[in-house]
């Protein structure tokens, strides 16, 4: 809730709490702890902090490593890839950025599509801001469905 309202301060508190959570309950520990790092890359992407965030998505590839599959866990690794992007677009690291997205874009999540809209977008603009903007990115933004249509032309009497 805190991460939503960009409460920093009270999200930092709450993930250190979270964290202790995780250790006195060994049996979801790694459930806990994939939370906790879904939360910590949103937080280090709102504060830029690209380091953090790129720990918090290091941590999601390790468990999804040491857990059963799940829908749940793809989507989280596909979002701390994306909060890990979005902290490397505000610290300027364009290539970084770009090589993360990468990471994230097969990252099947058919389930959450406004996360792979967020990836997309960000990939748009990671381009943009090289200076390398490709028709086909451009088509797939619009054809977004929250991206607002065009015009239709007016018609030639």
């Amino acid at each position: 809730v805190a991460l939503g309202r960009r409460d920093t301060a009270t999200c930092a508190g709450e993930l250190v709490r979270a964290r202790e959570l995780a250790g006195r309950v060994p049996e979801l520990a790694s459930e806990v702890t994939l939370g906790v790092c879904a939360v910590a890359a949103g937080l280090a992407a709102l504060t830029g902090d690209a380091e953090a965030a790129l720990a918090a998505s290091n941590a999601v590839e390790k468990l999804r490593r040491e857990m059963p599959e799940s829908a749940a866990s793809t989507a989280t690794h596909k979002l701390a890839l994306c909060s890990a992007a979005r902290a490397l677009l505000q610290a300027g690291r364009l290539d970084s950025a770009l090589a993360t997205l990468a990471q994230a874009e097969p990252i099947a999540a058919a389930e959450y599509e406004p996360l792979n809209h967020t990836c997309d977008g960000l990939l748009s603009l990671a381009e943009a801001l090289r200076g390398h903007v490709h028709l086909e990115e451009v088509r797939r933004a619009l054809r977004l469905p929250h991206a607002p249509q065009p015009a239709p032309e007016p018609a030639i009497d």
